[in-house]
C-alpha cells in the first residue's frame, strides 16, 4: 500500500505539468480555436526541483524522528525508474497565459534524457507516440496532451497550437520563485490586457449590484452595515486589480533556520494609489511595542494607516452603533437630546480617532499555562477623557440590567486611567476555564488609550501592569511594527484537555512535538518598495508535528 502511494506521487510529479494542463483546460476551453498569444504568462507556478523537496522532507522525518521514512521514499522511487530521464535538479511547473479571457496552460519540466524520460511516464497508465523530432503525444484514457522539447525542459499543452507560441527558457519566470520558494505562485496581473480587465470589473461591479439593495424584512441598520462593507470591498477589489503588479504565494522550508514559512507578497504600480497606500504601512509607530519584550501565550498588535475605504466603513459602523446603542440604553431620549448626551461624546471621541486615519491597536492572553489567562490589551483614541465620560454614562445605565451579575463604575483610577468592572450572568464553563472563576471585564480610558480586560482575580493587576509598561517606556523605544500576531501554541494544549484529563490524538501529538521545543506561529506585515508581505512562520515543533503525523498515518496504513 505504501508503495503503491508512494509510486502514485512520484509519477504525479513527474506530470504534474501534463495533468494539470489538462484539467484546467477541460474545465475553462472556450469552443472557438484560440489564437496565438504574446508576451509573458498571467500566472507562474514554480516548484523549485525535486531534489530539493526531498532535501525537506529529509529534514522532516528526522526532525519528527523518523528517518527510516525518508529511506522508504528513496526506496520506492525503484518503482517509477527513479525518475530517469528528468532532472532532478532543476524546476518544474506551469505557465498560464490568457488569450482574451481564456486562460492557456502550458507545463514544463526539466528533461536529461527525452527518450528516457518518455519511458518513465509510461510506468503510469499513460502510452506516448513521437510525432515528429522534439514533438510527443502523451495519450491517458480519453486525454491526449502534447509535449514540445526547447532546450531543456519540455513543455506540455492540450493541443499543439498552443505549442507553436515562442516559449522560451521558463526560468526567467521562476529564477526568483525558485531562488525563495519551495513551492510557489505568481500572477503577473501586467499580463492581463487593459480590455480583459474592463470586461473583468464590468462583471464584478454587475455581480455585487444585487447586494446593494436592501432585503425583505432587512432591518435597515444591518442594511446600512452590509451595504457599506460590500462597497468597501469593491472599491478594494477594484483598485486591487486596475493598480497591482504582481502577486506571490509561495511555501518553504527551511532546515537551517528550522522553519517553515507561507509568505504573500504584493506589488503595485509605483504612480498609483494602491502603491502609495502600500507605502503608508511603515509610517506609523505603535505606542505598544514595549508590551512585546516578554513572551506571552498570544500577542496580536497593529499600527497602521487607515485608507479612505477603511475610514469610510468604520465611520458608518460607528454611526449605526451609536443610534442602536442610545436607542437601548434611553429610549425615551428624542434625538435633540441625543445629540448632546454623553453616549454621543463617546462616539465622537471615536469618531476622531478614526478620521485621524492612525489604527494603533494591541491585545494579548497574560499568564501562565494551563491558565487561567487574561486576555488585555489597548486602543489609541482621540479625546479620551470625553470618551471615558460617556463609557463612564453607558455603565451607569446598564446598573440593574438583569443581563449582568454586577455593574461597578470608577473602580479605580490607575495612572490617569479610570477603569470600571462588568461581570456577566450565566458565564459558560469554557469562559470560566479560560478566564477562571467570576471573571469580568474591566475597561477605562485616560491618556490618549482605551485599555480593556477579561480576566478574574488575575486580570486587573495584568492590566495595571500593561499601563505601567507603556506610561514607563521612553518615547523613542517604539520602532515600527505594521501588524503582528503571535501564538506560543504550546501554552494552550491544557486547556485542549477534557475535563477528566484525555485528549483528542491530534492534542498529544502536539504535546509529543513541541516537547522538544517549538509550537510557535508568527504572522508579520511589513512594508516593501511599493508593496507589502505578508508572512506566516511555523518553527520547528510544527514540523515536527507534521512529520509524526504522515508517519502515523503510515503506520496506521
Amino acid at each position: 500500500m505504501i508503495h503503491r502511494c508512494v509510486r502514485a506521487t512520484l509519477v504525479a510529479w513527474c506530470a504534474v505539468a501534463l495533468l494539470c494542463s489538462g484539467a484546467a483546460l477541460n474545465q475553462l476551453q472556450a469552443q472557438e480555436k484560440k489564437k496565438e498569444a504574446k508576451g509573458q504568462p498571467f500566472l507562474v507556478v514554480s516548484v523549485a526541483s525535486f531534489e530539493r523537496l526531498m532535501e525537506d522532507a529529509d529534514f522532516m522525518f528526522a526532525s519528527a524522528g523518523r528517518p527510516e521514512l525518508s529511506e522508504m521514499i528513496g526506496g520506492a522511487l525503484s518503482n517509477v525508474r527513479d525518475l530517469k530521464g528528468l532532472n532532478r535538479d532543476s524546476t518544474a511547473g506551469l505557465l498560464l497565459f490568457l488569450d482574451g479571457l481564456t486562460p492557456v496552460p502550458i507545463g514544463f519540466v526539466p528533461v536529461k534524457d527525452i527518450d528516457e524520460m518518455m519511458k518513465t511516464i509510461t510506468v503510469g497508465p499513460v502510452t506516448t507516440n513521437k510525432i515528429e523530432e522534439g514533438l510527443y503525444e502523451i495519450r491517458g484514457g480519453r486525454q491526449s496532451l502534447f509535449a514540445k522539447i526547447s532546450g531543456d525542459y519540455a513543455f506540455v499543452a492540450r493541443t499543439q497550437e498552443n505549442l507553436e507560441r515562442d516559449l522560451s527558457d521558463p526560468t526567467q519566470y521562476t529564477r526568483r520563485l525558485s531562488a525563495s520558494y519551495d513551492v510557489a505562485v505568481s500572477v503577473n496581473l501586467r499580463a492581463v490586457p487593459k480590455a480583459s480587465r474592463d470586461l473583468l470589473l464590468d462583471f464584478l461591479r454587475a455581480s455585487t449590484e444585487a447586494s446593494l439593495q436592501q432585503r425583505d424584512d432587512e432591518p435597515d441598520a444591518a442594511f446600512r452595515l452590509r451595504k457599506a462593507a460590500v462597497t468597501v470591498n469593491q472599491e478594494n477589489t477594484e483598485m486591487f486589480l486596475t493598480q497591482a503588479e504582481e502577486a506571490t504565494l509561495g511555501f518553504n522550508v527551511s532546515s537551517t533556520d528550522k522553519v517553515a514559512f507561507l509568505e504573500l507578497v504584493i506589488t503595485a504600480d509605483p504612480k498609483s494609489e494602491y502603491a502609495k497606500l502600500l507605502n503608508q504601512l511603515g509610517t506609523s509607530r505603535s505606542r505598544f511595542t514595549p508590551l512585546f519584550k516578554t513572551s506571552t501565550p498570544l500577542t496580536a498588535s497593529a499600527a497602521l494607516m487607515l485608507d479612505k475605504n477603511g475610514r469610510k466603513f468604520l465611520k458608518e459602523l460607528l454611526t449605526v452603533a451609536e443610534q442602536r446603542l442610545i436607542g437601548e440604553l434611553d429610549k425615551s431620549a428624542s434625538k435633540d437630546e441625543a445629540k448632546v448626551s454623553p453616549i454621543s461624546e463617546l462616539f465622537k471621541s471615536v469618531q476622531a480617532s478614526v478620521a485621524d486615519g492612525k489604527l494603533d491597536f494591541a491585545a494579548q492572553f497574560v499568564g501562565d499555562p494551563p491558565g487561567p489567562f487574561t486576555f488585555a490589551g489597548g486602543l489609541k483614541i482621540e479625546e479620551s477623557d470625553k470618551f471615558n465620560i460617556g463609557l463612564t454614562e453607558i455603565f451607569e445605565r446598564l446598573k440593574g440590567k438583569s443581563e449582568f451579575e454586577s455593574v461597578q463604575t470608577n473602580i479605580l483610577d490607575h495612572r490617569g486611567v479610570i477603569l470600571h468592572r462588568l461581570q456577566g450572568k450565566n458565564v459558560p464553563d469554557n469562559a470560566n476555564r479560560l478566564f477562571g472563576k467570576d471573571h469580568g471585564l474591566y475597561v477605562g480610558a485616560g491618556n490618549g488609550i482605551l485599555w480593556f480586560a477579561i480576566g478574574g482575580e488575575n486580570g486587573l493587576p495584568a492590566l495595571k501592569s500593561m499601563i505601567d509598561t507603556v506610561t514607563d517606556a521612553p518615547a523613542d523605544d517604539n520602532p515600527v511594527m505594521p501588524a503582528q500576531f503571535i501564538v506560543h501554541l504550546s501554552s494552550w494544549l491544557g486547556l485542549m484537555e477534557r475535563p477528566d484529563g484525555t485528549a483528542e490524538p491530534i492534542v498529544e501529538l502536539m504535546r509529543e512535538s513541541f516537547a522538544q521545543g517549538g509550537g510557535t506561529i508568527r504572522a508579520e506585515i511589513k512594508p516593501i518598495q511599493d508593496g507589502m508581505q505578508l508572512r506566516l512562520n511555523a518553527d520547528e515543533g510544527f514540523i515536527r508535528l507534521v512529520g509524526k503525523a504522515i508517519g502515523k498515518r503510515i503506520d496506521q496504513r
